[in-house]
């Protein structure tokens, strides 16, 4: 029977330990879940297990024999496959070429047996993935991430597969294929192959692992038995929550009344929105509004599906997509977007729709989008809003953000956490109708992190702001929120509202 073990395994990059001492081991007929939050180290573990990294120090046993050197290769012949959230498949091959890619079906003298490879895929299709509708002859190049993935998830189970790797699998698919999948998945178990989840989607843990491993820091710090599914996924996050640094809970005042003082309406709303793209996650049937004077918070991660929905309702996306954005501020009159249409010039929406209808926009990449390293601290300043005098406007900025730096000094010399205030002071500068912000508090330390939870908190109260937060699970306080939602497996859920309340001072007035 195939076993993998790892002993003390340790991986370090430079000074920083990745892995420190990662004792784990996997079994033919199990399905295993591996948890954790980005840079837990889940990648690098998969990456040893795979031989595509050498470990620091530590072992790696298979079927009880001890690897002194182990690479791609012995692990290729260990039996040991995985399938990357976004698999590197040559776009010129069908998919039923990339399937049997390097192990084509020969007859004698290396003529490749075309026949054996139609019929031999036909198969594996119909047993391994019966009634997914997979175009094997069609393009690599032509196919959407969802068949991108099934088509890799193919290719691995081609040879001898004894321990099967997926990698964020149903990041791209949408409900009946993620069921198609977990299904295939459990026969194959069943028929005696080891199975390793990498995922962050905990509800999906709990409902097809034996067993739960959760990874913090680079340490296995739970290992949690799931053989009869009697786990529930709010166990899991608790445990998962434990080892997180939040800030400190912060102090409440309730409001006199329920209702707001200033009137209400959608400034914005993203109506039934799906997203296919060739590569990486997707978005299925995603429906949520922002209104005037509240904050609404979306959380997920970025690989499973947040950083699609940043570049939807940004404008920045380029793809096919259907659905609709319905924008409505008091520098724009109600405008309704059809995603699906694409036309060109003002019926298309874009980020310049945004700009113009007075959105401040803090997208994730700052280096890239929000500013370039090419530019000036002056350019980056008020290269968009044109000020009478741009120096003193620059100037002014770089005050309140209360970073060392001159208006010529080049944005390159910016440390990210200077880069990321200032670009904060731009866009809150105008008081804007709308502000969408991506991961506001990556970088700050638990005060500051408070202190713009605040600020955002009272934008929306005082200016009558709608404001939209996409941050990672648990890095966002939700008591600053006046609605919250979860992205995962590419589906928004409503997971409750904040209680409307207001932060006070120490002293106890309202902020």
């Amino acid at each position: 029977m195939f076993t993998l073990q790892t002993e003390a395994l340790c991986k370090h990059f430079a000074s920083k330990a990745v892995l420190q001492h990662v004792s784990v081991s996997f079994e033919a007929g199990s399905v295993y879940a591996l948890l954790g939050e980005n840079g837990a180290g889940k990648s690098t573990l998969a990456a040893l297990l795979t031989g595509s990294l050498e470990p620091t120090s530590g072992a790696i046993i298979i079927d009880g024999e001890r690897r002194k050197r182990y690479c791609e290769h012995d692990a290729q012949q260990a039996g040991i496959r995985i399938v990357h959230q976004r698999p590197l498949l040559a776009q010129s091959l069908s998919a039923r070429e990339n399937i049997v890619l390097g192990a084509e079906p020969q007859f004698a003298f290396g003529i490749i047996n075309r026949r054996k490879i139609k019929h031999d895929t036909d198969e594996l299709l119909r047993r391994t993935l019966p009634g997914l509708e997979l175009p094997l002859d069609v393009l690599c190049a032509n196919l959407n991430a969802d068949m991108r993935f099934f088509t890799a998830y193919l290719a691995a189970l081609w040879q001898n597969c004894r321990l099967l790797i997926l990698d964020e699998p149903t990041a791209a698919l949408d409900t009946q294929q993620t069921r198609l999948l977990y299904d295939s998945a459990a026969r194959l178990a069943k028929d005696g192959t080891a199975i390793l989840l990498i995922t962050h989607n905990i509800r999906e843990a709990a409902a097809h692992a034996d067993t739960i491993l959760i990874l913090q820091h680079g340490v296995v710090s739970d290992c949690i038995a799931n053989k009869n599914r009697t786990v529930s996924a709010a166990e899991i996050e608790e445990k998962l929550m434990q080892d997180r640094t939040s800030a400190a809970p912060p102090v409440f005042a309730e409001r006199a009344g329920t209702a707001p003082e200033q009137p209400q309406h959608a400034v914005f709303a993203a109506e039934r929105i799906t997203a296919r793209p060739k590569e990486g996650a997707a978005l299925f049937d995603v429906s949520f509004s922002a209104l005037k004077a509240e904050v609404t918070l979306i959380e997920g991660q970025r690989e499973n599906g947040l950083q699609l929905l940043e570049d939807v309702i940004t404008g920045m996306y380029q793809d096919t997509a259907e659905g609709h954005i319905y924008l409505h501020t008091d520098m724009a009159a109600p405008r309704r977007f059809d995603l699906a249409a694409r036309r060109r010039g003002g019926g298309r929406y874009t980020c310049g729709v945004l700009r113009r209808a007075g959105a401040a926009i803090i997208p994730f990449d700052r280096t890239y989008r929000a500013s370039h390293p090419a530019l000036t601290a002056e350019q980056v300043c008020t290269a968009a809003y044109a000020p009478a005098d741009p120096r003193r406007c620059t100037q002014n900025l770089i005050e309140q953000a209360q970073i060392q730096a001159a208006p010529d000094d080049p944005v390159s010399s910016l440390s990210g956490g200077m880069l990321q205030r200032l670009i904060l002071e731009r866009e809150l500068a105008l008081s804007p109708p709308l502000l969408l912000l991506s991961d506001p508090l990556h970088g700050l330390d638990t005060a500051k992190a408070q202190a713009l939870a605040v600020r955002l908190w009272m934008l929306a109260q005082r200016c009558g702001t709608a404001v939209i937060i996409l941050a990672a699970r648990g890095q966002y306080p939700t008591a600053y929120c006046t609605h919250r939602f979860m992205l995962s497996g590419g589906t928004l859920t409503r997971i409750g509202a904040a209680q409307l309340q207001a932060p006070v001072h120490a002293a106890g007035g309202t902020a």
